[in-house]
């Protein structure tokens, strides 16, 4: 089911891809929505700054929609990113000595972004230092994961971030045909 701003337009979605960028902490869906010109159909036109849920039957994505095409006369285009705030957003840290699992805890917090899932036991293990003067956030939290070691990966849940080592979970994707 796919909702936008609380509305479900699951009817109305035709093609949906989901990719993830690792280096912009970016997991972006894109998909289309039915238009029409006939008078008396009524179809949701989204809008930018949307909020998109999908749900497979737990909520397994929350974006904002941040490009819309709407140039086809049958057919709307639109682009949501669930992390597109923290690789925009730059801020200035410096860490000393500090743990990488305080560090990532203090960037979140610095955000008001809830921390859903840590993979405690390399972060807290890790020593980090480093200055980072007008970066990305998603910048220095990669930087603090180079300097723990190892492959990560950081996506967005419903409950928050979760930043964990690549294998810790596995996908259980669904599939329904309409």
């Amino acid at each position: 089911a796919v909702y936008i701003d609380g509305r479900d337009v699951t009817a109305s979605v035709g093609e949906l891809t989901w990719s993830n960028t690792y280096l912009e902490l970016a997991v972006t869906v894109q998909f289309d929505a039915a238009k029409s010109d006939a008078r008396f159909t009524r179809l949701y036109h989204p809008k930018k700054g949307g909020i998109v849920r999908i749900f497979t039957p737990n909520e397994v994505f929350r974006g904002v929609i941040i490009q819309d095409d709407t140039g086809d006369r049958h057919r709307s285009r639109y682009t949501a990113d669930a992390g597109w705030y923290m690789s925009k957003c730059k801020d200035t840290y410096q860490f000393s000595e500090m743990n990488a699992l305080q560090a990532i805890h203090k960037i979140c917090g610095d955000l008001g972004v809830p921390a859903a899932y840590m993979d405690s036991v390399p972060l807290d293990a890790a020593v980090v230092s480093g200055v980072y003067i007008d970066k990305t956030i998603s910048e220095v939290i990669h930087d603090i994961l180079s300097q723990v070691g190892g492959k990560w990966n950081v996506d967005f849940v419903p409950d928050g971030i979760r930043i964990y080592r690549i294998g810790t979970f596995l996908a259980d994707p669904k599939f329904r045909s309409s």
